[in-house]
């Protein structure tokens, strides 16, 4: 494996899937000009990655948390309100620090922790952030972090954006990719699929889906299969696994990236999330037409599903073709690339 002279530090959040499932998107591309070091912040994302990346370095920061650190309830109003003032929270931040200098780090890449972001920065190391949707207007550690690093990237297309985003002139907008096949599969049922991880998603949506008297094929988890509902369980490629046009999912965005390069016609459930970036991101797909967005609120009224359907089934899905971006990890690179030689040292 060739060593390269600029170093990259990768930071991976432990929270969903999604991170690592970008990282094995864009990582490809930086392997061919810079050597890459993931840094994570939780053990179990640790074993993940290597299982992913077995040829590459992964630092595991330890916990700024202690046993008998109280839990905070996240408003996301005031600043680094998710670090705590600890002795562990010191020790986190100093092994931090002491990993850019020992790798000689040239540019450290953030999906996604404003507070190291910061601390990056403020160690001299120059920082490409991922955008996190929603809005973060009211949160002083986010928007200290966007100001913080040299660009801000975001994985998804620019006329999805919240017109509102302060930060959208420094953010590179690459578009929805996958690393999945996004070769269409010709459908043969009618029905819906519903894609999702957790008996949550299961108990809270089933109940209505089963009053539209129509099939009905879970992927994602486990249960018990009925004459009207078929579980899939979970799956390694989603691709092949969507046996119907309409698909009723979350709001997260590699599962919306994945499944409308499929060219499947959406209803988007969003989950709670920080900044609500599910429903922001829902209300821009709907607002261009690209997906029907269902409020959780709304969720267990039959009456809505049956307009969320009928609305769904007229997407033309042509349209998403717009939205596709096979050369992001190449962007993505590139951007990196003009970066760093800014910051030649």
């Amino acid at each position: 494996m060739p060593t390269f002279t600029n170093t990259l530090l990768y930071y991976v959040h432990h929270q969903g899937a999604g991170h690592i499932q970008r990282a094995k998107s864009l990582v490809p591309a930086l392997e061919e000009q810079f050597t890459v070091v993931f840094v994570v912040g939780s053990p179990q994302m640790q074993t993940q990655l290597q299982q992913e990346f077995a040829h590459l370095a992964c630092e595991c920061l330890p916990s700024k948390w202690t046993d008998s650190t109280e839990s905070v309830e996240r408003t996301f109003d005031s600043a680094f309100e998710g670090v705590p003032c600890t002795r562990a929270a010191t020790q986190r931040a100093l092994t931090f620090i002491n990993l850019l200098s020992a790798y000689q780090a040239r540019l450290f890449i953030s999906d996604v922790s404003a507070e190291l972001t910061i601390l990056a920065r403020g160690a001299g190391v120059p920082v490409i952030m991922q955008r996190h949707s929603g809005n973060t207007d009211e949160d002083p550690t986010q928007i200290f972090a966007y100001e913080c690093a040299e660009a801000l990237y975001a994985p998804y297309p620019k006329h999805i954006e919240d017109p509102q985003f302060a930060f959208a002139d420094k953010t590179r907008f690459l578009g929805f990719f996958s690393e999945l096949s996004t070769n269409r599969q010709d459908v043969v049922r009618r029905g819906i699929t519903l894609v999702t991880s957790s008996g949550e998603g299961v108990d809270a949506l089933l109940p209505v889906l089963e009053q539209l008297q129509l099939p009905i094929w879970v992927v994602g988890c486990d249960g018990t299969n009925t004459s009207q509902i078929t579980f899939l369980g979970r799956v390694d490629d989603i691709s092949v696994h969507l046996p119907t046009d309409i698909v009723v999912c979350s709001g997260g965005n590699n599962l919306l990236s994945e499944l409308l390069l499929l060219g499947k016609k959406l209803i988007v459930v969003p989950q709670p999330r920080p900044y609500d970036e599910q429903d922001y991101k829902a209300m821009q797909l709907a607002e261009h037409g690209y997906a029907i967005h269902m409020p959780r609120q709304q969720i267990s009224q039959p009456a809505q599903w049956q307009q969320a359907l009928q609305q769904a089934s007229s997407i033309d899905t042509s349209r998403v073709n717009a939205l596709a971006n096979p050369h992001a990890a190449e962007q993505f690179a590139a951007l990196i690339k003009d970066l760093l030689c800014l910051h030649s040292r």
